[in-house]
């Protein structure tokens, strides 16, 4: 079903080669982007009420042809013992490291709804914020990889690593079939480094967060260095158990971005 470049490997450093198109599409594009992730934020995919069941396999369906849309290769809309999950990958570079992205497309329920000052699957901004259930966590995030790759890819750049995204629709109610989904897959989803775009992104006053050139990754249990040109990031302040003990047993390393 998915492709198996990528065995985990040592690496020491990588470089992500000139970047100025691929921010200059980002930058060209912002309206289309804001656009395209309200479409994706409408979708009520709460994944604990039975009665949006339906709304979420649409919502499935939607972030796969989305992900066909930009570039990536292998989509598959996985079904499971319960709601769907999406995998995509763009694999050409065996000897680069493999870069796995998890998100996940289902939301909490909105109720109770009279709190909102606005309806929750309407999104709309207000200043500089888009209101939305599901713009934080975890479709604005999970987005944001995406326009990442569709810049790199719309831009005819090389993708200096190999990626892999697994995107689940049971995040809010547990999990209950992603194990068995990484077990019976787990050759296939073989990564040097994953990435997990559900974290908390809202940047605390007196809390650290790299943000341009020899800062510091810095999360509550690991610590690694961050070198290249200046780039906005939001730090991940917090994990589970489980993915401290990943991140401890990788190699330390650093990512070079080139100008």
């Amino acid at each position: 079903m998915f492709s198996a470049v990528g065995a985990p490997r040592e690496f020491s450093s990588i470089s992500l080669g000139p970047s100025a198109p691929a921010i200059a599409y980002c930058r060209t594009h912002r309206a289309v982007f804001l656009a395209e992730l309200k479409d994706f934020i409408r979708f009520p995919s709460v994944s604990a009420q039975p009665e949006h069941a339906d709304d979420v396999k649409g919502c499935a369906a939607w972030l796969a042809e989305h992900s066909r849309r930009i570039g990536m290769e292998r989509v598959t809309v996985v079904p499971t013992g319960g709601h769907p999950i999406v995998y995509a990958e763009c694999c050409h570079t065996p000897g680069r490291p493999t870069v796995l992205i998890y998100g996940h497309y289902d939301v909490q329920p909105a109720e109770p709804l009279d709190e909102w000052q606005s309806p929750p699957f309407e999104p709309m901004v207000r200043g500089n914020d888009l209101y939305g259930r599901g713009a934080s966590d975890d479709k604005g995030q999970l987005f944001a990889h995406m326009k990442a790759l569709e810049a790199f890819l719309q831009t005819g750049g090389e993708l200096p690593v190999n990626v892999k995204c697994l995107f689940e629709g049971e995040e809010e109610i547990g999990s209950p079939n992603l194990t068995a989904f990484l077990r019976r897959d787990r050759h296939a989803l073989a990564a040097d480094v994953a990435v997990l775009s559900d974290m908390p992104c809202w940047r605390q006053i007196g809390r650290p967060s790299p943000n341009r050139c020899g800062g510091r990754l810095v999360s509550n249990w690991k610590s690694a260095p961050l070198t290249g040109t200046s780039i906005p990031v939001s730090m991940a302040e917090s994990s589970t158990t489980r993915c401290r003990s990943f991140a401890k047993s990788l190699p330390r390393y650093t990512i070079e971005l080139g100008g």
